[in-house]
């Protein structure tokens, strides 16, 4: 998401009057970024469920089994003036095009609260394992009450917001970061960890900046940002 504005003037030359665009990208304000760079095309939501990493150049490792992707955009022009997912002729043709190169795929009811649920999960899991330099196992077991701090006011955040998610998002994602292999972390603690830019202020900073336009009181997100903010991260230690 760093590279996100360089990337849409790269690809300028070949987006078109017709092309649409669907970012895949971790972040709950991705599509509406794009949208403002691009304000004439046809912007969809996206978000995919996958564990993969870079491990070098041009060589991408999958170690997730079961991945989903889903997509799909807004309809406010229902009777009852409710937002709702509406799945278009062109969304079934890409979905069947998929479905031909063995990618499930799934156009909810409301993609609005799917992007949210990922990330709800990416943005607690990310920021808690960035700031206490640890794989999410460790996280949960030594930092649980924190873990679920940043949940907590993540919640109130995306309520003062008016998305209303689950009433048991914070302990539901718990369980599915438990579901995890020992050891794993997020992409953006690898990225502190290589000294690379990092998604922080997509996947944390952005929350401290909605709450301070709402109102909301986020003192555990507030900390941890600004220990990432602020301090040097500390250096990958070799093990000889």
């Amino acid at each position: 998401s760093y590279d996100l504005e360089e990337n849409i003037a790269q690809l300028a030359p070949v987006i078109g009057p017709n092309t649409v665009i669907i970012p895949l990208l971790n972040g709950a304000d991705i599509a509406e970024r794009i949208q403002q760079l691009l304000p004439n095309n046809e912007i969809w939501k996206g978000c995919v469920y996958i564990g993969s990493r870079l491990v070098k150049p041009g060589k991408v490792e999958k170690f997730t089994i079961k991945d989903r992707m889903v997509f799909g955009s807004k309809d406010t022009s229902t009777s009852t003036g409710n937002s709702r997912t509406t799945p278009t002729k062109r969304q079934k043709e890409l979905q069947e095009i998929l479905a031909n190169a063995r990618i499930s795929t799934t156009i909810p009811d409301d993609i609005d609260m799917e992007i949210w649920k990922k990330f709800f999960m990416i943005s607690t899991a990310a920021t808690a394992t960035s700031f206490f330099n640890q794989p999410i196992d460790e996280v949960l077991a030594q930092h649980i009450d924190l873990f679920i701090a940043l949940g907590t006011e993540l919640k109130s955040v995306a309520e003062a917001m008016g998305v209303r998610l689950p009433d048991d998002i914070v302990y539901t994602s718990i369980e599915m970061q438990k579901m995890m292999p020992a050891g794993s972390t997020t992409s953006m603690h690898s990225d502190f960890l290589a000294g690379k830019k990092t998604e922080l202020e997509t996947l944390t900073g952005y929350v401290i900046r909605q709450a301070e336009k709402l109102g909301v009181d986020v003192p555990t997100y507030r900390f941890m940002y600004n220990g990432l903010s602020f301090y040097p991260y500390p250096k990958k230690t070799e093990i000889s």
